[in-house]
């Protein structure tokens, strides 16, 4: 018989890539979707059609579209803290200002990559369980890298102890408020743009004089 045949089992770990490289497939037309529709008018049918499969082969992969927004949330928030952690340890030991600019640069590039539906994600934290805890989990996540900043901002004397504990939660907030401004003016153009000149507010105030 011919060891080819179509009769020859397929191996597991080539099933389980083929599952994989489906699941993805089906992320990735979900993530268009929940962007171009928002998370409620978004229907099962209407990501299976996206994906090119049947609604079957959908959950197959996925219970209901909260098990799918919250996959997609997770894969989204791991790639975004990946590439965090990454920066901060490249950045370790710059100038407090070379290293708020790298991490902001790596952070705005991801929500560059996938914007459209961060931004979907985050206006739809009052209406969506699953949007409400994945969108608190990444933003105190980010805090916790913020605080990592903020301190070796401290040791090096570019912050000072009254203000480093807030600090954090600032710097949290205005970038959010800078990529929430990518959707308000989206013919701007990406967020990253106005780095420089948030780098100035934060350390060098409105009236724009120079920092002791």
């Amino acid at each position: 018989m011919n060891s080819d045949s179509a009769e020859t089992p397929v191996p597991v770990r080539l099933r389980e890539r083929l599952r994989q490289a489906a699941a993805q497939q089906i992320l990735g037309a979900a993530e268009q979707v929940f962007a171009e529709r928002g998370i409620h008018a978004t229907h099962m049918a209407d990501i299976a059609a996206r994906a090119g499969v049947a609604v079957g082969t959908l959950y197959n992969h996925f219970e209901d579209r909260d098990a799918l927004l919250r996959a997609l949330a997770e894969q989204r928030r791991a790639e975004i803290l990946q590439r965090a952690d990454e920066c901060l340890a490249q950045i370790d030991g710059k100038p407090f200002r070379a290293q708020l600019r790298a991490f902001y640069t790596a952070l705005f590039a991801d929500f560059e990559q996938h914007w459209q539906f961060f931004m979907m994600f985050m206006s739809a934290e009052s209406g969506s369980k699953v949007a409400q805890e994945h969108a608190r989990a990444m933003q105190c996540e980010l805090l916790q890298r913020y605080e990592i900043l903020v301190e070796r901002g401290r040791k090096q004397r570019a912050v000072r102890p009254k203000v480093a504990p807030l600090l954090p939660t600032l710097l949290l907030g205005m970038s959010r408020s800078l990529l929430m401004r990518r959707v308000l003016v989206p013919a701007e153009g990406p967020a990253a743009q106005h780095i420089d000149a948030l780098l100035d507010f934060i350390l060098n105030g409105v009236s724009g004089k120079k920092s002791p």
